[in-house]
C-alpha cells in the first residue's frame, strides 16, 4: 500500500484475523454482499441507537458526572429529558431508513429503549465514583508504519486517576476473543494499545453489555473496585496468553496486531479461515469456494 492510512478501522483487522481473503475482498476490493430488504430495524440499527443515546445522556443530561447520575436518575426532570432524547433518536434513524417504522413500531422501540437505558444507568450507580473523560472520541494509532483511525466508545477516570476503557455491546460477547495471535475481536486490544501509548494508567478493560435484564460489565481488571462484577485476578489460565497483567499484555497485543496490519499491507489474501466458525456466516463462500477446496483435500487424502 502506498497510502499509510489504514481504512476500515478495527473491522479490517477483525476480518484479517478471521481470514485474509475476506479482508482483501471486503476492504481492498470494496466488494460487499448486497443489502437485503428489511421491514424493521436490524440488530446493528438498534445497537447504534443505544450507543448514540448513552453518549448524549452522559454528555447533555449528566455532564459526564457520576454524582449527577446519582442525584438525577430517578427525578421527573431527568426522565422527561430522556423521553425527548429517545423520541429524537428514533425519528432520526427512521428518517435515515426512509420512514420504515410505522407509529406502533416506533412506540414499541421507545418503550424498549426507555427500559434499557434506565436499567443500564441503574447498573452504573453501583460503581465507585468516576468521571466520563471521553465519549465516542477519535484516536489515531500508528502500527507497522500504517495509521489507523478509531473511535473509542468511552473512557472513565476513577478518583485515583486510573482509566477504564468501556465498549458498549448489545449482543453476546466473550473476552477470550481478545487473545491469541489472530484475535477474533481485536477492537479492545487496539483501544488498550492506544491508551497505553498515551501513557494512561489503565486499570480495567471491559464490555458494557446493555441488554434487557442482562446489563453487566465483563472484562479484565487489576482493581477489584474498578467495575462491579470484575475480578482483580488476571486469570491467565483462562486466556491464550502468558501475561499476568494488562501492562504485560499490551506488547503482546501490539505484536499480534502489527502482524495482521503487515500482512494486509503486503497484500496477503490467502484463503485461510481461522476456524470452522469463520466460514459459517461468511458471504464469500461462493467466491472463495472453500467447500470445493476442502472436498478436494479430503479426496486427495483418501487416494
Amino acid at each position: 500500500l502506498n497510502d499509510t492510512r489504514l481504512k476500515g478501522g478495527s473491522s479490517l483487522l477483525k476480518e484479517m484475523a478471521a481470514c485474509p481473503f475476506r479482508a482483501f475482498v471486503h476492504h481492498r476490493l470494496s466488494a460487499q454482499d448486497p443489502d437485503k430488504p428489511v421491514t424493521d430495524l436490524d440488530g446493528m440499527d438498534k445497537g447504534r441507537l443505544v450507543h448514540s443515546l448513552l453518549e448524549v445522556v452522559w454528555r447533555e443530561l449528566l455532564d459526564n458526572s457520576y454524582d449527577n447520575l446519582i442525584e438525577r436518575l430517578n427525578t421527573e426532570s431527568f426522565q422527561n429529558a430522556l423521553d425527548g432524547l429517545i423520541q429524537q433518536h428514533i425519528e432520526q434513524i427512521n428518517a435515515e431508513k426512509h420512514h420504515l417504522l410505522i407509529r406502533e413500531a416506533k412506540a414499541i422501540e421507545f418503550k424498549r429503549l426507555k427500559r434499557l437505558i434506565n436499567e443500564w444507568l441503574q447498573k452504573e450507580t453501583q460503581r465507585e465514583p468516576f468521571t466520563v473523560v471521553a465519549n465516542e472520541q477519535s484516536h489515531r494509532y500508528t502500527i507497522a508504519n500504517m495509521t489507523i483511525k478509531l473511535t473509542i466508545d468511552r473512557i472513565d477516570e476513577l478518583t485515583n486517576g486510573e482509566r477504564i476503557i468501556i465498549d458498549y455491546k448489545t449482543g453476546n460477547t466473550n473476552i477470550k476473543d481478545w487473545f491469541g495471535v489472530r484475535p477474533t475481536e481485536p477492537q479492545m486490544p487496539l483501544y488498550t494499545c492506544i491508551l497505553d501509548q498515551e501513557k494512561a494508567d489503565i486499570s480495567a478493560i471491559a464490555y458494557g453489555t446493555v441488554r434487557y435484564q442482562e446489563c453487566k460489565f465483563s472484562g479484565i481488571t487489576e482493581n477489584s473496585k474498578a467495575l462491579p462484577g470484575l475480578r482483580s485476578v488476571f486469570a491467565k489460565n483462562k486466556f491464550d496468553t502468558e501475561a499476568q497483567t494488562i501492562k504485560e499484555q499490551v506488547p503482546i497485543w501490539h505484536n499480534d496486531l502489527t502482524n495482521l496490519v503487515s500482512g494486509y499491507a503486503c497484500g496477503l489474501a490467502e484463503i485461510n479461515p481461522k476456524d470452522t466458525n469463520t466460514c459459517k456466516y461468511c458471504d464469500l463462500q461462493g467466491v472463495c469456494r472453500i467447500a470445493d477446496i476442502n472436498e478436494r483435500a479430503e479426496l486427495e487424502q483418501v487416494s
